[in-house]
């Protein structure tokens, strides 16, 4: 292939779509390799527009249209089939900036990662005052080899995860090195 067809591309060619991997690494170590979850999202990142067309009534929860193709960003379809992922299969709880703290207990105890933080949770006194974020710092800062992760969407709720400090510094490296940010509060 000559220079002019790598720069401008050929009837023959199409342009090479980015790698979306990175999605299916971060759900593994978030899930310590939950085979259906990997699977699924590999299955995304390598047909973005498929998967989101078999999830259709997921995305329109979002209020995403898929059928939309060029009002949709395809980074954000990936990005939210993880997020939806995770939710789905038990390792992403999501809540609003002002849920109440005894919902937000009681929605991080459902989740699968929930025994690293488990033994911290049990006679952890929470003020009723505090809002979703000041809980969730004021609960990391008690936790020691785990922390609580908020993986951004760009909302004003916060999609939270139970991981290991190990873990967090990989997947939070990861979604940064792919423009996005998952953090700790």
């Amino acid at each position: 292939m000559g220079i002019f067809s790598k720069l401008f591309g050929t009837k023959d060619s199409t342009p090479a779509m980015k790698d979306y991997s990175f999605i299916s690494d971060i759900a593994a170590l978030i899930t310590d390799n939950d085979s259906e979850v990997v699977s699924k999202l590999r299955e995304c990142a390598s047909d973005p527009w498929a998967y989101a067309e078999k999830n259709t009534s997921r995305y329109l929860q979002r209020g995403i249209f898929v059928s939309d193709r060029e009002a949709n960003d395809i980074d954000d379809i990936c990005w939210i089939g993880m997020i939806d992922e995770l939710e789905e299969n038990g390792y992403l709880f999501p809540c609003d900036y002002s849920e109440e703290v005894e919902n937000i207990l009681w929605g991080l105890s459902q989740l699968k990662n929930y025994g690293l933080i488990e033994s911290y949770t049990d006679d952890f006194e929470a003020d009723d005052d505090e809002d979703a974020e000041a809980f969730i710092h004021k609960l990391n800062s008690t936790l020691k080899g785990a922390c609580i992760c908020m993986i951004d969407i760009d909302s004003d709720s916060y999609e939270l995860i139970i991981v290991s400090l190990d873990v967090y510094k990989k997947i939070s490296a990861i979604a940064k090195n792919n423009g996005y940010s998952i953090i700790t509060l």
